[in-house]
């Protein structure tokens, strides 16, 4: 079962000739009925072949006045080449679209400009008789649509309302799910076209053929699939979930159109997104981008034990513009709190090892074949666990140990550092013990901040403060610099959104 949707518009029904106008127009009531007004059949380039346009809602009523006469002058010029295209793909119904804004133009027609003479719901007779003397379409049904804006609300040039009348109109009137559907678009506004596009893809997708014509040349041409429309919708919609992170939402709009490469940057980005940053790497090694690769295997040597922090931090910002402020407070105090404990692990590694069998995942540092300063003897005793001797590295005693590593000047001139040991981690045990959101100046204000700008930078300090790193601080968005991830973003926008700046 195949359909065929069609808009109209004033270019849908013409005249040969004006000669009889005139007659036809003065007749009776006819031109009472269009207000008096002085309408004419126009051409396109005056003194040539071409036939004739008039308002179509003056037109129909013309017809209704003076069938038979009119009839033998009426020229169908995009109507003839669909229908010649059409003859052989059994169409089992129509839809025709037609506008009527009578409720909205009550008090604005004395004018010959107003929208509502352009109507053509007066020329739906004209059509059905057409239809009907068309061999191939005689027995079709035919089935108006009426686009009717209400008084209050904007008319058929207003791209958003449109949108929302088509997209009514086709829920309520197209009940079928047909094999092919035709759809012919260049009739009507500019927005009734859009708009009949976009919901006939939406609604039918790759089933949907769309026929064109070059008017002038009175040539029809080969009907369009569907892919190529759709893939140009797809793909601006990636373009907005690309720029909000959302990379899984961009593989299942457009995988399918993607290669191989881009494919691999779209898996690791929503490996990344889940901070997965060790299977974010192993799978981004496969790329076959030698630059890139080598970018990541110099980030991640071993020696490089602080690398994952900072795509935790990355992945705060990221957070925070997706005005996710909870999950923004998380990653960026866990990629603090994290890399302290990576930093444990590198420096301490003889004396932490997981010692408790009931609690697998955590760490402690035992007093081993160490020779401790009086600032780590005096952290050990203060925190340590009598009966095993040991302590166990998380929460405050993680940031004591980091305190007790350094020398006191260091440690006391670094106002960042001190600002999350003494600040920020009480504000996140308050935060996450409490089932409450967070607002964007609360978020900032458990860093001792006032603005994303500087929450980022003290946090970007911090990491550098623990892991000896020298990330630039002074640069725009300096936590997007020095993470992988960025990378990774930019090649997806080179495919995706290749008009869209970082």
């Amino acid at each position: 079962m195949n359909i065929w949707i069609v808009t109209t518009g004033s270019s849908d029904v013409q005249l040969q000739s004006d000669e009889s106008w005139h007659d036809w127009y003065d007749r009776s009531s006819v031109k009472r009925n269009c207000e008096n007004l002085p309408f004419k059949p126009t051409q396109i380039l005056e003194d040539s072949d071409e036939p004739y346009r008039v308002a179509p809602r003056v037109l129909g009523k013309v017809y209704e006045s003076q069938g038979e006469e009119v009839w033998q002058y009426l020229e169908f010029p995009l109507l003839r080449q669909f229908t010649t295209q059409l003859q052989s793909k059994r169409i089992t119904k129509i839809y025709l679209l037609v506008t009527d804004q009578t409720e909205k133009f009550n008090e604005e027609r004395e004018d010959r400009r107003c929208p509502y003479w352009q109507d053509t719901c007066e020329l739906q007779p004209i059509f059905k008789r057409y239809f009907e003397e068309q061999e191939e379409f005689h027995n079709v049904e035919l089935i108006p649509i009426y686009l009717s804006p209400e008084i209050n609300k904007p008319g058929l040039d207003d791209w958003d309302h449109v949108l929302e009348i088509v997209r009514t109109a086709f829920s309520e009137e197209i009940k079928l799910e047909p094999d092919t559907v035709y759809v012919s678009h260049q009739a009507g506004t500019p927005a009734i076209s859009s708009a009949v596009q976009f919901m006939s893809l939406a609604r039918f997708g790759e089933r949907v053929k769309f026929l064109v014509s070059n008017e002038y040349e009175k040539k029809p041409l080969p009907p369009i699939e569907s892919s190529q429309y759709l893939k140009g919708i797809k793909f601006e919609q990636a373009k907005a979930l690309l720029k909000n992170h959302d990379y899984a939402g961009v593989k299942l709009l457009i995988n399918d159109y993607l290669n191989s490469e881009t494919k691999i940057l779209l898996d690791v980005a929503i490996q990344w997104n889940f901070a997965k940053f060790d299977e974010f790497v192993k799978t981004l090694l496969q790329h076959p981008d030698g630059n890139l690769v080598k970018k990541i295997n110099d980030r991640t040597l071993q020696k490089n034990w602080w690398w994952t922090a900072y795509e935790e931090g990355y992945l705060a910002v990221v957070r925070l513009q997706q005005k996710n402020t909870v999950e923004a407070m998380f990653h960026s105090f866990r990629a603090v709190e994290g890399l302290i404990r990576e930093w444990a692990v590198w420096k301490y590694k003889a004396q932490i090892r997981n010692s408790n069998p009931n609690q697998p995942r955590t760490l402690y540092f035992h007093k081993e074949n160490i020779n401790m300063s009086p600032e780590l003897n005096y952290w050990f005793e203060r925190f340590s666990n009598k009966t095993y001797s040991n302590v166990g590295l998380f929460g405050e005693p993680l940031f004591e140990l980091l305190k007790a590593s350094h020398s006191p000047g260091k440690w006391h001139n670094n106002s960042d550092i001190k600002t999350v040991a003494k600040i920020t981690k009480e504000e996140r045990n308050s935060t996450f013990h409490q089932l409450l959101g967070l607002e964007e100046l609360e978020l900032f204000a458990a860093w001792n901040t006032k603005n994303p700008k500087d929450w980022e930078k003290r946090v970007l300090s911090c990491l550098n403060f623990i892991s000896g790193q020298s990330f630039d601080l002074s640069i725009e968005c300096p936590l997007k610099e020095a993470s992988l991830m960025f990378q990774v973003h930019k090649e997806l926008e080179k495919v995706i959104a290749p008009n869209n700046l970082p």
